[in-house]
C-alpha cells in the first residue's frame, strides 16, 4: 500500500493532534490524593432547597444565587477531626476519608445536621468538587408563623492546600 502525500500529512496531523490531547489530559485527571489535604475553602454558589407547604407536601426550589461559604482547616483524616469555619464560628467537626471522597459531618446541638462532602474530581482547575447538605428544625411557634423542617443541598467546590 503506498501512501501519498497528501494522505500521509492528513495521518501525521491526525497523529499529532491525537498525543497533543491526549498528554495535557491525562495529567489533568490524575485523581488528588485527598489524604494529604490539610486546608479547604469551600464555595458553594447554588442551591436546592427543600421545606413543607402548609398542607404537608414537599416544596423544593433551585436558587442559583447566594453564596455559601465553608472553610476546613487543621484537617487530620487519620486522626478523624478538622476545624470548620463559617458564619456560626469556629468548631470541631468529624472527618471520615473514604476512597475518592472527604467527608465532614458537624452536628450541633440545636438540632442542625450538616455533612459536607469533597470529592477526588476536579470541577476547573485545580478547584475540587463538593456538595453540601444540611438539615434544620427548630421549632417556633408565634401563632401567625410556625417554623418547619428545611433541608437544603448545596453545590460547589472547594481550594485545597497540602
Amino acid at each position: 500500500m503506498s501512501l501519498t502525500s497528501g494522505t500521509a500529512v492528513a495521518l501525521l496531523t491526525a497523529l499529532g493532534l491525537v498525543v497533543g490531547t491526549t498528554g495535557p489530559r491525562a495529567q489533568a485527571s490524575a485523581d488528588p490524593n485527598l489524604s494529604t489535604v490539610k486546608s479547604l475553602k469551600c464555595t458553594f454558589s447554588s442551591s436546592t432547597r427543600g421545606a413543607w407547604t402548609k398542607d404537608g407536601a414537599p416544596d423544593p426550589r433551585v436558587r442559583m444565587s447566594g453564596v455559601l461559604t465553608l472553610e476546613m482547616t487543621e484537617i487530620d483524616a487519620a486522626g478523624g477531626l478538622a476545624m470548620l469555619s463559617n458564619t456560626a464560628g469556629k468548631h470541631d467537626v468529624t472527618v471520615q476519608l473514604d476512597g475518592r471522597t472527604l467527608h465532614f459531618l458537624e452536628v450541633s446541638r440545636g438540632g442542625r445536621i450538616a455533612m459536607t462532602t469533597v470529592f477526588a474530581s476536579y470541577s476547573t482547575g485545580t478547584r475540587l468538587k463538593a456538595a453540601h447538605t444540611r438539615t434544620d428544625y427548630l421549632p417556633i411557634d408565634l401563632g401567625t408563623f410556625k417554623s418547619e423542617p428545611e433541608v437544603s443541598q448545596y453545590f460547589g467546590d472547594c481550594e485545597a492546600r497540602p
